[in-house]
């Protein structure tokens, strides 16, 4: 597997999961776990895009066991999230790659920035991603708006975007905004919906890395929202802040920062 086209001919497949398993927690223990991750999801490459977009695939299940692992520092629980996101498939990686493409196109232009928030109620108003995922797709996501509304995904998507300085602020604005969308909507779907945040202060990812892992998170969090059946209920609205509002304008630093 240290070779990269034999490494590839492995991915995908759940069949080689221990196998996966077991080459990860040789590298983890040779290497350490910080050059391992740097080396097989931030290195920019073609193995390591690969990877970092499997790691969202499956309802974020390899990412989650990533954030634990990193979160308590745990190589072995980071060797199972490596596993997981390597027999995962990769139908996110258009989407994130062709999201990260278009934001660095429009890097430093200026252009007012625009909240989760607002993006959410811009797809729920466009005709066609607001259409775009029908009842008898198996896969909302997959099968139905990167199928049918593809270009108007990632022209939307990337239009949220975040500096280094801005991660922790952006991170409590992403924790907020699911929050307060989740909350304020009525019970309608049976879905077992999950999300996990790395720490903030861990001594890798660095930054930069743990942008692109929120920036990813974010994008798959949209097109999630967009099945929801109603229009989000905070936008241009003139009743009282919730409490999730208020929490957002006065405390937004702070909640990134509980544990």
């Amino acid at each position: 597997m240290h070779k990269l086209e034999r490494f590839k001919t492995y991915l995908g497949n759940e069949k080689y999961y221990h196998d996966f398993l077991v080459f990860f927690q040789k590298e983890i223990n040779e290497k350490g776990w910080r050059a391992v991750l740097n080396e097989y999801l931030f290195a920019n490459d073609d193995r390591a895009n690969d990877m970092l977009s499997r790691l969202y695939a499956g309802f974020l299940h390899p990412i989650i066991h990533l954030g634990f692992g990193i979160e308590f520092q745990q190589p072995a629980i980071m060797a199972e999230a490596l596993a997981q996101a390597a027999v995962h498939d990769n139908w996110m990686a258009p989407l994130f790659l062709g999201c990260e493409k278009a934001a660095e196109a429009n890097r430093g232009k200026d252009k007012p920035k625009k909240t989760i928030v607002q993006l959410l109620q811009e797809a729920k108003n466009d005709e066609k991603l607001s259409k775009a995922a029908h009842f008898e797709d198996g896969n909302k996501i997959r099968e139905g708006i990167l199928i049918r509304a593809p270009d108007e995904t990632i022209a939307l998507a990337s239009q949220y975007t975040i500096e280094e300085d801005e991660l922790e602020e952006k991170t409590a604005e992403m924790i907020n905004a699911a929050g307060s969308y989740t909350l304020t909507h009525p019970c309608t779907l049976n879905t077992d919906q999950h999300t996990s945040l790395l720490h903030q202060h861990s001594p890798t990812p660095t930054p930069r890395h743990q942008v692109r892992l929120l920036l990813h998170a974010l994008r798959q969090l949209q097109h999630l929202l967009l099945r929801l059946p109603l229009p989000h209920p905070l936008a241009n609205r003139k009743a009282p802040l919730t409490r999730m509002e208020s929490l957002e304008r006065h405390h937004h630093v702070h909640i990134a920062r509980l544990s």
